[in-house]
């Protein structure tokens, strides 16, 4: 009886052992993330560097040519304004146990039922179209670069041999993206998105640079024309103005990931997490709108009412062939990080929503519980990307329709909305009045992007036919 108990002894004694090291290593686990490093924000100024000033900002100097010199001008600075403002709402709402903009949501409207039927929605049709678009730009600047080390240029080439040329190329890019992806979180892609970083800042600065030399140039055969652009009627023209507004709108769709960035911080404090993700988002917004306000104006001053809906097609003129060559490397770049920081947010999207989350999991409920599982769930994710950006017709154009859906909501509308539910009773009557204002008026603006988006993909398909 006495080996007996002896024996049973021991034996409980070393179940309470391991339970006891799985215990210690979770804290441990936790004990790490609670070490706070004053340079961890530069992780998320990465991150936001990447996802905020995309290509979209190439179209800038277009939009111009319908919203005028001091149309666009200010609504670059009402967005940008409005756009940092709300991102500053997102990140107070957001605390430790939050990991993503449906924890934020989840908590605020008290409410399963709102992320599941409202916001998720509205982050799918973000983050699904820009996996699709990045892919097909990144394999746009693949197929150009080919292109000019044969020696080759549109003319001298069928359409039928440019789109299978454009089929491969996007399919390599989406195996690119792809590889990049398979990182476990974002945590451990902050390089990959530092150098994105590198590929912004030289994108900004050959747009900057090619269209400074573009106005310089004395030898321009024709001077700019910055009168109105030449529509067929009126109403043609209104609604380009309509679009104007969304391609400027749409520069700032990073406000979806944004909670998914903070979270990566892996800050326990909330102050520490509030402060590192607004000193990141603050000194990214002091480079991205200096940025946008001389791409947009510079461009125009450029090349006026005729350039290009891509600044990069206008400076080609301007730019020796090498540096042209350089620039879309760095597109490629570009487009491929951005794709990999809203591929992680997705994959926790799409975990949550399949069940396939580790919910017990005392540090992170949002790793997943099975990675096998979670390697198919991505692999699947970029080949249906890949698929849809090659085989759905007008789809680059579509998607202008689908980020006035998302966009528009998850960045300026929800996060007033979910601040004003959260603190309202406690804020000032003016404040509470300044968001109810605030939210009008860009539901507003919204509207009119989406029925600008729709009416151009509407004329494109007429003129296709």
């Amino acid at each position: 009886e006495n080996n007996t108990k002896e024996k049973g002894q021991c034996d409980s004694g070393d179940a309470f052992d391991d339970n006891d090291m799985i215990t210690k290593g979770s804290l441990a686990i936790e004990q790490q993330h609670h070490v706070h490093s004053r340079w961890v924000w530069l992780q998320a100024a990465y991150h936001c560097l990447v996802t905020i000033v995309g290509t979209g900002v190439l179209g800038f100097p277009y939009a111009t040519a319908f919203l005028g010199w001091t149309g666009s001008a200010v609504l670059i600075t009402v967005v940008s304004a409005a756009s940092y403002y709300t991102a500053i709402l997102l990140t107070d709402l957001q605390e430790p146990h939050h990991g993503t903009y449906a924890d934020i949501a989840n908590d605020v409207m008290d409410n399963p039922k709102f992320a599941i039927l409202i916001l998720r929605p509205l982050q799918f049709f973000n983050l699904f179209p820009t996996t699709a678009v990045m892919t097909l730009v990144g394999g746009s600047a693949m197929a150009t670069i080919s292109r000019m080390i044969n020696g080759e240029n549109s003319t001298s080439t069928s359409n039928a041999e440019e789109d299978d040329e454009a089929v491969v190329w996007t399919v390599t890019m989406g195996v690119l993206v792809l590889l990049l992806s398979m990182a476990p979180d974002l945590s451990h892609v902050w390089q990959i998105s530092f150098v994105g970083c590198v590929a912004v800042f030289m994108i900004t600065f050959y747009c900057i640079a090619g269209s400074a030399i573009a106005i310089s140039d004395d030898d321009q055969s024709t001077v700019p024309d910055y009168g109105r652009p030449q529509s067929e009627t009126n109403e043609d023209y209104a609604f380009s103005v309509m679009t104007a507004f969304g391609e400027i709108i749409f520069g700032y769709g990073f406000h979806t990931v944004l909670p998914d960035i903070q979270a990566s911080l892996h800050d326990k404090n909330t102050m520490d997490a509030h402060r590192d993700t607004k000193k990141a988002v603050t000194a990214v917004f002091c480079y991205s709108y200096p940025a946008y306000i001389l791409v947009a104006l510079l461009g125009y001053a450029a090349f006026g009412s005729d350039v290009e809906s891509d600044l990069l097609l206008s400076i080609t003129e301007v730019l020796p062939h090498a540096a042209m060559f350089v620039v879309w490397v760095f597109v490629i770049i570009k487009t491929a990080t951005e794709a990999t920081v809203y591929n992680q947010a997705a994959f926790t999207m799409m975990r949550d929503v399949l069940g396939m989350s580790a919910e017990d999991d005392p540090v992170d409920h949002h790793r997943p519980k099975n990675r096998t599982a979670d390697i198919v769930l991505r692999i699947l994710w970029v080949v249906a990307a890949v698929a849809v950006a090659i085989y759905v017709p007008f789809f680059s154009d579509l998607t202008s329709i689908t980020a006035a859906i998302s966009i528009t909501p998850l960045t300026f509308l929800l996060p007033v909305a979910f601040w004003t539910k959260k603190y309202g009773s406690t804020a000032p009557r003016w404040r509470n009045m300044f968001h109810y204002a605030f939210m009008v008026a860009w539901a507003v603006l919204g509207i009119s992007a989406l029925v600008g988006a729709i009416y151009d993909v509407k004329r494109k398909v007429e003129n296709e036919k």
